[in-house]
């Protein structure tokens, strides 16, 4: 087992605050498993705000190494993966991934961002 890495594409609720007041409220979108792909924590910028898990009542701001979640921009996270993907071309999960990035259109939502999540 290595390190492994889940994106999650979200909107930042700026004006919702999370049940814990140091973080926003980030509604999640889309989450993609990327296994090991060569992605980490330190690809990212801390990120001020906060997902909850499948129970709906628990909230995550830090993975499961005790980091604090990253962020990238759409731009950002696609110019990450496409860098990623060049390096290791034959990562099945690339393509998959980049569509889904390139598919949103940002003036559509608040603030969409991509967080990284190591597990």
């Amino acid at each position: 087992m290595g390190y492994e890495s889940r994106l999650y594409v979200v909107n930042k609720w700026k004006n919702i605050p999370s049940s814990n007041e140091n973080y926003i409220y980030a509604e999640i979108l889309a989450m993609l498993n990327m296994s090991k792909c060569g992605i980490h924590r330190q690809d990212f910028r801390t990120t001020d705000c906060a997902i909850y898990a499948d129970d709906g009542n628990t909230l995550i701001t830090e993975d499961c190494y005790g980091d604090t979640l990253g962020e990238l921009t759409i731009p950002e996270a696609i110019k990450l993966i496409e860098k990623h993907q060049e390096m290791c071309p034959a990562h099945r999960r690339w393509k998959p991934c980049l569509d889904l990035l390139m598919s949103f259109d940002e003036t559509d939502w608040d603030q969409l961002v991509v967080l990284h999540y190591g597990y």
